[in-house]
Protein backbone atom coordinates (compact mmCIF):
# COMPACT_ATOMS: atom_id res chain seq x y z
CA UNK A 1 0.00 0.00 0.00
CA UNK A 2 1.66 3.18 -0.97
CA UNK A 3 1.67 6.29 1.00
CA UNK A 4 2.82 10.26 0.66
CA UNK A 5 3.86 12.59 3.04
CA UNK A 6 3.37 12.51 6.86
CA UNK A 7 0.43 11.30 9.13
CA UNK A 8 -0.69 8.21 11.29
CA UNK A 9 -1.47 4.46 9.41
CA UNK A 10 -3.60 2.75 12.17
CA UNK A 11 -4.09 -1.19 11.45
CA UNK A 12 -7.00 -3.36 13.85
CA UNK A 13 -7.76 -6.67 13.95
CA UNK A 14 -10.90 -8.21 14.70
CA UNK A 15 -9.36 -10.47 16.79
CA UNK A 16 -5.98 -10.78 18.87
CA UNK A 17 -3.76 -12.15 16.65
CA UNK A 18 0.76 -13.42 17.09
CA UNK A 19 3.29 -13.46 15.18
CA UNK A 20 2.37 -10.18 13.17
CA UNK A 21 5.39 -9.24 10.72
CA UNK A 22 5.31 -6.25 8.26
CA UNK A 23 7.22 -4.86 6.18
CA UNK A 24 7.93 -0.67 5.27
CA UNK A 25 10.21 0.23 2.41
CA UNK A 26 11.40 3.34 0.78
CA UNK A 27 11.99 5.43 4.24
CA UNK A 28 14.59 7.88 3.58
CA UNK A 29 15.28 11.64 3.07
CA UNK A 30 15.24 12.41 6.67
CA UNK A 31 11.75 10.07 7.35
CA UNK A 32 11.22 8.49 10.26
CA UNK A 33 8.57 5.59 11.24
CA UNK A 34 7.43 5.05 14.65
CA UNK A 35 5.76 1.52 15.41
CA UNK A 36 3.51 1.10 18.70
CA UNK A 37 1.07 -1.89 18.89
CA UNK A 38 -1.52 -2.90 21.40
CA UNK A 39 -3.33 -5.52 22.81
CA UNK A 40 -7.20 -3.49 23.77
CA UNK A 41 -5.49 -0.87 25.59
CA UNK A 42 -2.23 -2.41 26.78
CA UNK A 43 0.70 -1.50 25.00
CA UNK A 44 2.55 -4.20 22.98
CA UNK A 45 6.59 -4.99 22.82
CA UNK A 46 7.98 -4.45 19.21
CA UNK A 47 10.02 -7.92 19.23
CA UNK A 48 11.73 -6.80 16.74
CA UNK A 49 12.91 -4.25 13.98
CA UNK A 50 15.62 -4.33 11.48
CA UNK A 51 16.63 -2.39 8.20
CA UNK A 52 17.18 -5.18 5.55
CA UNK A 53 20.45 -3.59 4.09
CA UNK A 54 22.62 -0.55 3.87
CA UNK A 55 23.56 2.23 6.61
CA UNK A 56 20.38 5.06 5.32
CA UNK A 57 18.11 3.73 8.10
CA UNK A 58 18.81 4.09 12.10
CA UNK A 59 16.81 1.85 14.20
CA UNK A 60 16.01 2.09 18.07
CA UNK A 61 13.53 0.88 20.58
CA UNK A 62 13.77 -2.64 19.11
CA UNK A 63 12.19 -5.24 22.29
CA UNK A 64 10.48 -2.07 23.69
CA UNK A 65 7.19 -0.42 23.18
CA UNK A 66 8.09 1.78 20.96
CA UNK A 67 10.51 1.31 17.83
CA UNK A 68 11.95 3.78 15.43
CA UNK A 69 13.39 4.17 12.70
CA UNK A 70 15.10 7.22 11.19
CA UNK A 71 16.46 7.79 7.69
CA UNK A 72 19.23 10.03 6.77
CA UNK A 73 19.76 13.00 4.00
CA UNK A 74 20.03 10.21 1.39
CA UNK A 75 17.42 9.67 -1.10
CA UNK A 76 17.35 6.24 -2.62
CA UNK A 77 15.35 3.98 -5.63
CA UNK A 78 12.08 2.53 -4.35
CA UNK A 79 13.44 -0.80 -4.71
CA UNK A 80 16.58 -0.20 -3.04
CA UNK A 81 16.39 -2.47 0.45
CA UNK A 82 18.54 0.04 2.00
CA UNK A 83 15.98 2.14 2.85
CA UNK A 84 13.91 -0.92 3.94
CA UNK A 85 12.54 -2.32 7.24
CA UNK A 86 11.01 -5.49 8.74
CA UNK A 87 9.11 -5.66 11.95
CA UNK A 88 8.45 -8.50 13.73
CA UNK A 89 5.91 -8.20 16.64
CA UNK A 90 4.84 -11.47 19.05
CA UNK A 91 1.90 -10.31 20.58
CA UNK A 92 -1.15 -10.97 21.00
CA UNK A 93 -2.22 -7.55 19.33
CA UNK A 94 -5.56 -6.08 18.37
CA UNK A 95 -3.64 -2.53 16.25
CA UNK A 96 -0.19 -1.69 15.55
CA UNK A 97 0.43 2.17 14.15
CA UNK A 98 2.86 3.78 12.13
CA UNK A 99 3.69 7.09 12.94
CA UNK A 100 5.08 9.04 9.99
CA UNK A 101 7.62 12.20 10.87
CA UNK A 102 10.01 14.58 9.01
CA UNK A 103 8.98 13.38 5.45
CA UNK A 104 11.34 15.30 3.06
CA UNK A 105 11.14 16.20 -0.40
CA UNK A 106 13.55 17.42 -3.24
CA UNK A 107 13.05 17.65 -6.82
CA UNK A 108 15.87 15.88 -8.90
CA UNK A 109 19.76 15.04 -8.56
CA UNK A 110 19.59 14.10 -4.77
CA UNK A 111 20.91 11.10 -4.34
CA UNK A 112 20.57 7.44 -5.88
CA UNK A 113 16.82 7.86 -5.82
CA UNK A 114 16.77 10.93 -8.23
CA UNK A 115 13.28 12.81 -7.36
CA UNK A 116 11.55 12.20 -3.57
CA UNK A 117 8.24 13.02 -2.95
CA UNK A 118 7.90 11.84 0.81
CA UNK A 119 6.53 8.24 -0.52
CA UNK A 120 6.96 5.11 1.09
CA UNK A 121 5.25 1.60 1.19
CA UNK A 122 3.47 -0.43 3.55
CA UNK A 123 3.66 -4.54 2.32
CA UNK A 124 3.84 -7.88 3.27
CA UNK A 125 1.16 -7.98 6.45
CA UNK A 126 1.15 -11.43 8.15
CA UNK A 127 -0.71 -12.37 11.28
CA UNK A 128 -1.86 -15.36 12.80
CA UNK A 129 -4.19 -16.87 15.06
CA UNK A 130 -5.56 -20.07 16.27
CA UNK A 131 -8.22 -21.57 14.71
CA UNK A 132 -8.48 -24.02 11.83
CA UNK A 133 -10.19 -25.05 9.10
CA UNK A 134 -12.71 -27.64 7.92
CA UNK A 135 -11.95 -31.01 6.49
CA UNK A 136 -14.19 -32.07 3.37
CA UNK A 137 -15.57 -28.99 3.22
CA UNK A 138 -17.68 -30.22 0.29
CA UNK A 139 -19.04 -33.68 1.62
CA UNK A 140 -22.07 -31.98 1.38
CA UNK A 141 -22.02 -32.49 -2.12
CA UNK A 142 -22.31 -36.03 -1.88
CA UNK A 143 -23.72 -37.55 -4.95
CA UNK A 144 -26.51 -39.97 -4.60
CA UNK A 145 -25.84 -43.50 -5.54
CA UNK A 146 -25.68 -44.31 -9.19
CA UNK A 147 -25.32 -40.06 -9.24
CA UNK A 148 -22.53 -38.40 -10.83
CA UNK A 149 -19.69 -36.34 -9.16
CA UNK A 150 -20.10 -32.52 -10.57
CA UNK A 151 -18.45 -29.51 -10.77
CA UNK A 152 -19.22 -25.64 -12.12
CA UNK A 153 -18.02 -24.81 -15.22
CA UNK A 154 -18.94 -21.70 -17.53
CA UNK A 155 -18.86 -21.20 -21.22
CA UNK A 156 -19.27 -17.85 -22.11
CA UNK A 157 -22.76 -16.49 -20.26
CA UNK A 158 -24.14 -20.02 -19.22
CA UNK A 159 -22.89 -21.65 -16.22
CA UNK A 160 -23.16 -26.21 -16.22
CA UNK A 161 -22.43 -28.73 -14.28
CA UNK A 162 -19.90 -31.25 -15.62
CA UNK A 163 -19.85 -35.15 -14.54
CA UNK A 164 -15.92 -35.16 -13.56
CA UNK A 165 -15.72 -38.60 -15.06
CA UNK A 166 -17.04 -38.17 -18.39
CA UNK A 167 -16.85 -34.37 -18.93
CA UNK A 168 -20.67 -34.19 -19.96
CA UNK A 169 -22.23 -31.32 -18.70
CA UNK A 170 -25.85 -30.04 -18.11
CA UNK A 171 -27.17 -26.43 -18.13
CA UNK A 172 -27.75 -24.61 -15.09
CA UNK A 173 -28.13 -21.24 -15.88
CA UNK A 174 -28.08 -18.37 -18.06
CA UNK A 175 -27.18 -14.63 -17.29
CA UNK A 176 -27.69 -12.80 -20.70
CA UNK A 177 -26.52 -9.16 -19.29
CA UNK A 178 -23.08 -9.71 -20.58
CA UNK A 179 -21.32 -12.77 -23.27
CA UNK A 180 -19.20 -13.79 -20.28
CA UNK A 181 -18.71 -14.88 -16.73
CA UNK A 182 -15.72 -15.14 -15.12
CA UNK A 183 -14.72 -14.79 -10.75
CA UNK A 184 -17.29 -17.83 -10.48
CA UNK A 185 -17.78 -19.70 -6.95
CA UNK A 186 -20.33 -21.88 -5.79
CA UNK A 187 -21.82 -22.29 -2.08
CA UNK A 188 -22.78 -25.76 -1.22
CA UNK A 189 -24.67 -25.44 1.55
CA UNK A 190 -26.34 -21.94 0.83
CA UNK A 191 -26.83 -23.46 -2.89
CA UNK A 192 -25.63 -20.02 -3.68
CA UNK A 193 -23.27 -19.04 -7.59
CA UNK A 194 -20.98 -16.39 -7.04
CA UNK A 195 -19.35 -14.45 -9.65
CA UNK A 196 -18.46 -11.44 -11.85
CA UNK A 197 -19.01 -10.14 -15.64
CA UNK A 198 -15.51 -10.42 -17.56
CA UNK A 199 -14.67 -8.35 -20.86
CA UNK A 200 -17.65 -6.25 -20.58
CA UNK A 201 -15.84 -3.11 -22.20
CA UNK A 202 -16.19 -2.55 -25.93
CA UNK A 203 -15.97 -5.34 -28.40
CA UNK A 204 -15.64 -7.45 -25.58
CA UNK A 205 -12.33 -5.97 -23.46
CA UNK A 206 -11.57 -5.51 -20.34
CA UNK A 207 -14.03 -2.44 -18.20
CA UNK A 208 -12.28 -1.58 -15.49
CA UNK A 209 -15.67 0.03 -14.16
CA UNK A 210 -16.91 -2.98 -13.86
CA UNK A 211 -17.35 -3.54 -10.15
CA UNK A 212 -20.21 -5.50 -9.33
CA UNK A 213 -20.04 -9.00 -7.46
CA UNK A 214 -23.28 -11.22 -8.43
CA UNK A 215 -25.11 -13.97 -7.23
CA UNK A 216 -27.09 -16.76 -8.52
CA UNK A 217 -29.81 -18.35 -6.07
CA UNK A 218 -30.33 -22.05 -6.92
CA UNK A 219 -32.99 -22.33 -4.64
CA UNK A 220 -35.22 -19.82 -6.00
CA UNK A 221 -33.59 -19.76 -9.45
CA UNK A 222 -32.82 -16.42 -9.86
CA UNK A 223 -30.05 -13.82 -10.56
CA UNK A 224 -29.35 -10.87 -8.27
CA UNK A 225 -26.72 -8.54 -7.12
CA UNK A 226 -24.54 -8.89 -3.91
CA UNK A 227 -22.91 -5.88 -4.27
CA UNK A 228 -22.43 -3.14 -7.11
CA UNK A 229 -19.08 -1.84 -5.95
CA UNK A 230 -16.78 -3.93 -3.99
CA UNK A 231 -15.14 -0.92 -3.03
CA UNK A 232 -17.83 -0.90 -0.78
CA UNK A 233 -16.51 -3.95 0.64
CA UNK A 234 -12.60 -2.17 1.27
CA UNK A 235 -11.54 -4.21 -1.40
CA UNK A 236 -9.32 -2.15 -3.95
CA UNK A 237 -9.63 -2.01 -7.42
CA UNK A 238 -7.15 -0.96 -10.38
CA UNK A 239 -7.45 -1.01 -14.15
CA UNK A 240 -9.15 -4.53 -14.70
CA UNK A 241 -12.11 -3.87 -12.32
CA UNK A 242 -13.56 -7.04 -10.99
CA UNK A 243 -12.54 -8.78 -14.80
CA UNK A 244 -10.12 -11.08 -15.50
CA UNK A 245 -9.81 -12.38 -12.02
CA UNK A 246 -10.90 -15.78 -9.63
CA UNK A 247 -13.03 -16.89 -7.09
CA UNK A 248 -13.63 -19.39 -4.56
CA UNK A 249 -15.91 -20.56 -1.94
CA UNK A 250 -14.88 -22.35 1.55
CA UNK A 251 -15.86 -21.83 5.21
CA UNK A 252 -18.44 -20.13 4.67
CA UNK A 253 -16.72 -17.21 2.82
CA UNK A 254 -16.16 -16.23 -0.81
CA UNK A 255 -12.65 -15.86 -1.84
CA UNK A 256 -12.06 -13.29 -4.52
CA UNK A 257 -9.38 -12.71 -6.91
CA UNK A 258 -8.82 -9.33 -7.92
CA UNK A 259 -6.04 -7.99 -10.72
CA UNK A 260 -4.26 -5.15 -12.64
CA UNK A 261 -1.95 -4.37 -15.22
CA UNK A 262 -0.92 -6.39 -18.29
CA UNK A 263 -0.50 -10.00 -18.08
CA UNK A 264 3.62 -9.12 -18.60
CA UNK A 265 3.89 -6.20 -16.22
CA UNK A 266 2.76 -4.21 -12.79
CA UNK A 267 0.61 -7.38 -12.09
CA UNK A 268 -0.83 -6.72 -8.66
CA UNK A 269 -2.62 -10.40 -7.82
CA UNK A 270 -4.40 -10.56 -4.62
CA UNK A 271 -6.99 -12.44 -3.03
CA UNK A 272 -9.44 -10.86 -0.54
CA UNK A 273 -11.69 -13.28 1.74
CA UNK A 274 -15.26 -11.52 1.72
CA UNK A 275 -18.03 -12.94 4.74
CA UNK A 276 -21.85 -12.96 4.64
CA UNK A 277 -24.32 -12.39 7.72
CA UNK A 278 -26.93 -14.93 8.01
CA UNK A 279 -29.01 -12.75 5.32
CA UNK A 280 -26.53 -13.41 3.03
CA UNK A 281 -25.52 -9.92 2.81
CA UNK A 282 -21.85 -9.72 2.28
CA UNK A 283 -20.05 -7.62 5.31
CA UNK A 284 -17.90 -4.95 4.75
CA UNK A 285 -14.07 -4.73 5.79
CA UNK A 286 -13.21 -7.67 3.49
CA UNK A 287 -9.48 -8.97 4.33
CA UNK A 288 -6.66 -9.68 2.00
CA UNK A 289 -5.44 -12.95 2.02
CA UNK A 290 -3.20 -13.83 -0.53
CA UNK A 291 -0.64 -12.00 -2.53
CA UNK A 292 1.89 -13.15 -5.07
CA UNK A 293 5.08 -12.59 -5.55
CA UNK A 294 5.72 -12.21 -9.12
CA UNK A 295 4.90 -9.46 -11.10
CA UNK A 296 4.21 -11.14 -13.81
CA UNK A 297 0.92 -13.05 -12.86
CA UNK A 298 -2.38 -14.03 -14.94
CA UNK A 299 -5.36 -15.61 -12.81
CA UNK A 300 -6.43 -18.50 -14.45
CA UNK A 301 -8.70 -19.39 -11.28
CA UNK A 302 -8.50 -20.34 -7.59
CA UNK A 303 -9.78 -23.31 -5.44
CA UNK A 304 -9.77 -24.75 -1.86
CA UNK A 305 -9.81 -27.58 -0.30
CA UNK A 306 -8.97 -28.19 3.21
CA UNK A 307 -7.42 -24.55 3.98
CA UNK A 308 -5.07 -25.52 0.88
CA UNK A 309 -5.35 -22.38 -1.64
CA UNK A 310 -4.56 -23.08 -5.14
CA UNK A 311 -3.89 -20.69 -7.91
CA UNK A 312 -3.25 -21.55 -11.49
CA UNK A 313 -1.34 -19.08 -12.83
CA UNK A 314 -1.91 -19.21 -16.55
CA UNK A 315 0.51 -16.35 -17.87
CA UNK A 316 1.96 -17.79 -21.07
CA UNK A 317 5.21 -17.60 -22.75
CA UNK A 318 6.86 -20.21 -20.33
CA UNK A 319 5.32 -18.04 -17.42
CA UNK A 320 2.86 -20.62 -16.28
CA UNK A 321 3.27 -21.38 -12.73
CA UNK A 322 0.89 -24.01 -9.87
CA UNK A 323 1.08 -21.79 -6.48
CA UNK A 324 -0.31 -24.27 -3.57
CA UNK A 325 -0.31 -21.87 -0.26
CA UNK A 326 -1.15 -23.56 2.99
CA UNK A 327 -3.44 -20.95 4.75
CA UNK A 328 -3.13 -22.76 8.09
CA UNK A 329 0.94 -21.52 8.17
CA UNK A 330 1.22 -19.16 5.02
CA UNK A 331 3.88 -21.26 3.26
CA UNK A 332 3.40 -21.43 -0.23
CA UNK A 333 4.71 -23.91 -2.52
CA UNK A 334 5.58 -23.17 -5.96
CA UNK A 335 5.63 -25.58 -9.02
CA UNK A 336 6.23 -24.98 -12.58
CA UNK A 337 4.17 -26.04 -15.23
CA UNK A 338 5.07 -30.00 -17.19
CA UNK A 339 5.52 -30.10 -19.46
CA UNK A 340 6.17 -26.95 -20.33
CA UNK A 341 3.00 -26.87 -23.25
CA UNK A 342 0.74 -27.27 -19.75
CA UNK A 343 -1.33 -24.22 -19.33
CA UNK A 344 -3.01 -24.29 -16.31
CA UNK A 345 -6.84 -23.40 -16.58
CA UNK A 346 -9.50 -22.85 -14.57
CA UNK A 347 -10.27 -24.91 -11.43
CA UNK A 348 -12.50 -27.42 -10.46
CA UNK A 349 -12.81 -28.97 -6.96
CA UNK A 350 -14.79 -31.91 -6.48
CA UNK A 351 -16.95 -33.69 -3.21
CA UNK A 352 -13.95 -35.48 -2.73
CA UNK A 353 -10.96 -32.32 -2.82
CA UNK A 354 -9.68 -33.17 -6.19
CA UNK A 355 -8.41 -30.54 -8.24
CA UNK A 356 -9.11 -30.33 -11.65
CA UNK A 357 -7.94 -28.36 -14.68
CA UNK A 358 -10.65 -27.41 -17.04
CA UNK A 359 -10.96 -25.35 -20.19
CA UNK A 360 -9.83 -24.96 -23.54
CA UNK A 361 -7.06 -23.01 -25.31
CA UNK A 362 -9.52 -20.20 -27.61
CA UNK A 363 -12.59 -19.84 -28.13
CA UNK A 364 -12.81 -22.12 -31.52
CA UNK A 365 -11.60 -25.55 -29.81
CA UNK A 366 -13.72 -27.75 -27.39
CA UNK A 367 -12.68 -27.33 -23.57
CA UNK A 368 -11.34 -30.43 -21.39
CA UNK A 369 -11.29 -31.09 -17.94
CA UNK A 370 -8.36 -33.59 -16.32
CA UNK A 371 -7.35 -34.08 -12.75
CA UNK A 372 -4.52 -32.46 -11.39
CA UNK A 373 -1.54 -34.36 -9.90
CA UNK A 374 -0.99 -31.81 -7.27
CA UNK A 375 3.04 -30.89 -8.63
CA UNK A 376 2.25 -29.37 -11.63
CA UNK A 377 1.22 -31.95 -13.89
CA UNK A 378 -2.15 -33.61 -15.11
CA UNK A 379 -3.00 -36.93 -15.58
CA UNK A 380 -3.47 -36.61 -19.28
CA UNK A 381 -4.84 -40.19 -19.57
CA UNK A 382 -7.93 -39.07 -17.82
CA UNK A 383 -8.33 -36.21 -19.96
CA UNK A 384 -11.64 -35.75 -20.98
CA UNK A 385 -13.76 -33.41 -23.48
CA UNK A 386 -17.11 -31.23 -22.34
CA UNK A 387 -19.98 -31.74 -23.92
CA UNK A 388 -23.20 -31.27 -23.81
CA UNK A 389 -26.29 -32.69 -25.89
CA UNK A 390 -24.11 -35.02 -27.53
CA UNK A 391 -21.80 -32.54 -29.41
CA UNK A 392 -18.78 -30.24 -28.18
CA UNK A 393 -19.57 -26.80 -27.79
CA UNK A 394 -16.69 -23.99 -28.13
CA UNK A 395 -16.56 -20.04 -26.74
CA UNK A 396 -15.02 -19.23 -23.83
CA UNK A 397 -14.95 -21.63 -21.30
CA UNK A 398 -14.13 -18.63 -18.63
CA UNK A 399 -14.34 -20.13 -15.25
CA UNK A 400 -15.20 -23.19 -12.93
CA UNK A 401 -15.91 -23.78 -9.24
CA UNK A 402 -16.86 -26.26 -6.53
CA UNK A 403 -18.31 -29.24 -5.95
CA UNK A 404 -22.18 -29.31 -7.04
CA UNK A 405 -25.07 -31.50 -6.59
CA UNK A 406 -28.33 -30.93 -8.02
CA UNK A 407 -31.45 -30.89 -7.26
CA UNK A 408 -33.77 -33.98 -7.68
CA UNK A 409 -37.11 -35.58 -8.24
CA UNK A 410 -37.23 -38.12 -5.07
CA UNK A 411 -40.08 -40.74 -5.08
CA UNK A 412 -42.82 -39.69 -2.79
CA UNK A 413 -43.86 -43.17 -1.59
CA UNK A 414 -42.93 -44.19 2.04
CA UNK A 415 -38.79 -45.25 2.20
CA UNK A 416 -39.29 -48.53 2.70
CA UNK A 417 -39.78 -48.46 -0.96
CA UNK A 418 -36.68 -47.18 -1.73
CA UNK A 419 -33.78 -49.44 -2.58
CA UNK A 420 -31.72 -51.32 0.35
CA UNK A 421 -28.62 -50.08 1.16
CA UNK A 422 -28.88 -46.98 -1.15
CA UNK A 423 -30.00 -43.68 -0.85
CA UNK A 424 -33.19 -42.86 -1.67
CA UNK A 425 -34.82 -43.42 -4.78
CA UNK A 426 -34.45 -40.25 -7.03
CA UNK A 427 -33.33 -39.20 -10.35
CA UNK A 428 -31.86 -35.57 -11.54
CA UNK A 429 -33.42 -33.48 -14.39
CA UNK A 430 -33.05 -34.42 -17.89
CA UNK A 431 -34.99 -32.73 -20.61
CA UNK A 432 -33.83 -35.19 -23.03
CA UNK A 433 -35.36 -37.80 -20.98
CA UNK A 434 -38.14 -38.05 -18.10
CA UNK A 435 -41.81 -39.39 -17.14
CA UNK A 436 -44.89 -37.14 -18.02
CA UNK A 437 -44.82 -33.61 -18.83
CA UNK A 438 -43.83 -31.91 -15.66
CA UNK A 439 -40.52 -32.29 -13.37
CA UNK A 440 -40.85 -31.10 -9.55
CA UNK A 441 -37.29 -31.12 -8.34
CA UNK A 442 -35.83 -30.72 -4.38
CA UNK A 443 -33.63 -31.21 -2.02
CA UNK A 444 -34.88 -34.04 -0.11
CA UNK A 445 -37.80 -36.61 0.11
CA UNK A 446 -41.19 -35.80 0.93
CA UNK A 447 -43.20 -38.60 1.62
CA UNK A 448 -47.67 -38.44 1.94
CA UNK A 449 -49.68 -40.78 1.76
CA UNK A 450 -51.24 -40.07 -1.90
CA UNK A 451 -47.54 -39.41 -3.21
CA UNK A 452 -47.56 -35.94 -3.92
CA UNK A 453 -45.55 -34.66 -1.47
CA UNK A 454 -43.80 -32.37 -3.53
CA UNK A 455 -46.52 -31.25 -5.24
CA UNK A 456 -48.62 -33.00 -8.44
CA UNK A 457 -46.06 -33.11 -10.89
CA UNK A 458 -46.21 -37.36 -11.13
CA UNK A 459 -48.49 -37.09 -14.54
CA UNK A 460 -47.03 -39.60 -16.22
CA UNK A 461 -50.14 -42.17 -15.64
CA UNK A 462 -53.77 -39.91 -15.50
CA UNK A 463 -56.58 -40.13 -12.57
CA UNK A 464 -56.71 -42.58 -9.87
CA UNK A 465 -55.65 -46.01 -10.30
CA UNK A 466 -57.97 -48.42 -9.27
CA UNK A 467 -56.98 -52.50 -9.20
CA UNK A 468 -58.93 -55.25 -9.08
CA UNK A 469 -58.03 -57.51 -6.11
CA UNK A 470 -56.89 -60.88 -6.85
CA UNK A 471 -55.63 -62.23 -9.85
CA UNK A 472 -56.14 -60.13 -12.98
CA UNK A 473 -54.66 -58.56 -16.02
CA UNK A 474 -54.14 -54.67 -15.67
CA UNK A 475 -52.63 -52.58 -17.85
CA UNK A 476 -52.48 -48.78 -17.82
CA UNK A 477 -50.55 -46.20 -20.06
CA UNK A 478 -47.90 -44.11 -19.41
CA UNK A 479 -46.74 -40.49 -21.48
CA UNK A 480 -43.10 -40.66 -21.19
CA UNK A 481 -40.25 -38.31 -23.03
CA UNK A 482 -37.16 -40.38 -24.88
CA UNK A 483 -35.41 -37.93 -27.04
CA UNK A 484 -31.82 -39.13 -26.37
CA UNK A 485 -31.01 -40.53 -29.49
CA UNK A 486 -30.89 -44.37 -28.21
CA UNK A 487 -33.17 -46.69 -26.37
CA UNK A 488 -34.56 -46.21 -22.93
CA UNK A 489 -35.84 -48.97 -20.35
CA UNK A 490 -39.18 -48.15 -18.86
CA UNK A 491 -39.28 -50.14 -15.49
CA UNK A 492 -42.89 -50.13 -13.52
CA UNK A 493 -43.61 -51.89 -10.34
CA UNK A 494 -46.41 -52.76 -8.56
CA UNK A 495 -46.56 -53.60 -4.35
CA UNK A 496 -49.34 -56.36 -5.20
CA UNK A 497 -48.97 -57.62 -1.68
CA UNK A 498 -48.70 -54.47 0.47
CA UNK A 499 -44.97 -55.57 1.72
CA UNK A 500 -43.55 -52.04 1.72
CA UNK A 501 -41.32 -52.74 -0.59
CA UNK A 502 -41.24 -53.83 -4.57
CA UNK A 503 -40.03 -56.97 -5.65
CA UNK A 504 -38.55 -58.58 -8.73
CA UNK A 505 -41.67 -60.07 -9.89
CA UNK A 506 -43.56 -57.35 -9.60
CA UNK A 507 -42.14 -55.45 -11.88
CA UNK A 508 -42.30 -55.27 -15.87
CA UNK A 509 -39.94 -53.91 -18.24
CA UNK A 510 -41.15 -52.42 -21.43
CA UNK A 511 -38.14 -50.92 -24.13
CA UNK A 512 -38.93 -46.78 -25.60
CA UNK A 513 -37.28 -45.85 -28.83
CA UNK A 514 -35.98 -42.32 -29.09
CA UNK A 515 -38.55 -39.61 -30.49
CA UNK A 516 -38.97 -36.22 -30.94
CA UNK A 517 -42.37 -35.90 -28.53
CA UNK A 518 -44.65 -37.22 -25.69
CA UNK A 519 -44.82 -41.35 -26.34
CA UNK A 520 -47.83 -43.32 -24.64
CA UNK A 521 -46.73 -46.69 -23.22
CA UNK A 522 -49.11 -49.31 -22.69
CA UNK A 523 -47.76 -51.23 -19.37
CA UNK A 524 -49.88 -54.81 -18.80
CA UNK A 525 -49.28 -56.99 -15.66
CA UNK A 526 -50.71 -60.53 -16.84
CA UNK A 527 -51.82 -62.64 -14.05
CA UNK A 528 -50.72 -59.91 -11.16
CA UNK A 529 -52.00 -61.57 -7.75
CA UNK A 530 -53.37 -58.51 -5.49
CA UNK A 531 -53.08 -59.36 -2.00
CA UNK A 532 -53.98 -55.88 -1.02
CA UNK A 533 -57.22 -55.34 1.25
CA UNK A 534 -59.90 -54.61 -0.59
CA UNK A 535 -60.08 -50.56 -0.43
CA UNK A 536 -56.33 -50.35 0.81
CA UNK A 537 -53.87 -48.10 -0.85
CA UNK A 538 -50.19 -49.71 -2.35
CA UNK A 539 -48.23 -48.05 -4.38
CA UNK A 540 -47.00 -47.66 -8.07
CA UNK A 541 -43.28 -46.90 -9.20
CA UNK A 542 -42.23 -46.17 -12.30
CA UNK A 543 -38.74 -45.65 -13.73
CA UNK A 544 -37.18 -44.60 -17.01
CA UNK A 545 -33.19 -44.72 -18.34
CA UNK A 546 -30.90 -45.79 -20.82
CA UNK A 547 -28.75 -47.24 -18.98
CA UNK A 548 -30.60 -50.86 -17.82
CA UNK A 549 -30.28 -51.23 -13.58
CA UNK A 550 -32.27 -53.94 -13.83
CA UNK A 551 -35.31 -54.31 -11.29
CA UNK A 552 -33.42 -52.07 -8.80
CA UNK A 553 -35.80 -48.84 -8.46
CA UNK A 554 -33.18 -45.63 -8.70
CA UNK A 555 -34.77 -43.34 -11.14
CA UNK A 556 -38.52 -43.25 -10.83
CA UNK A 557 -42.28 -41.68 -10.16
CA UNK A 558 -44.48 -42.72 -7.83
CA UNK A 559 -48.43 -42.66 -7.54
CA UNK A 560 -51.11 -44.63 -5.24
CA UNK A 561 -53.24 -47.08 -6.59
CA UNK A 562 -56.19 -48.07 -4.95
CA UNK A 563 -57.48 -52.00 -4.27
CA UNK A 564 -60.94 -52.86 -5.50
Amino acid sequence: MEFVGNGVINVTFDQPVRNVQFSVYDIDRNQRVAVTALNGVVPVVITNMIRVSGTTLTIAGAGTVLATASANNTTVANNNTNAAINVDIAGPVTSFTLTVTNSGTCSSSCGTGGSENGVFWLSDIIACYTGSFPSNYYAVSTPFTGQPAYVLTVKDDSVFYVNVANGVARFLFLDNGNNNINSMAYDPYRHMVYYTYSLSGPGGTINPNQRTLRRYDYDMDTLGIVENDVRNLDIPLFDQGVESGSAAFFNGSLYLGIEAGTSVSDREAMIWKIDFDASYAALPNASQVYGTQSNIHDWGDIGIYDGILYDFDGRTGGNEDFYHKDMNNGLTVHFNNSPSSLVPRQVGVDYLGRVYNIGSSNTISAGTIVPYNYNGTVNVPLTRNLSYNNYLPVGSWGDAAEAFKPKTDFGDAPASYDPPAFDPGTHERNDSIRLGTAVGIEWAKKVSIDATGDGGEEDAIAGIQIIPNGISTFSVNADVLNRTGRNATLVAWIDANGSGTYEATEGITVTVGSAPGIQTILLTWPGINVTVPVNDTTFMRLRFATTDQGFLPLRLMDMPIMAK
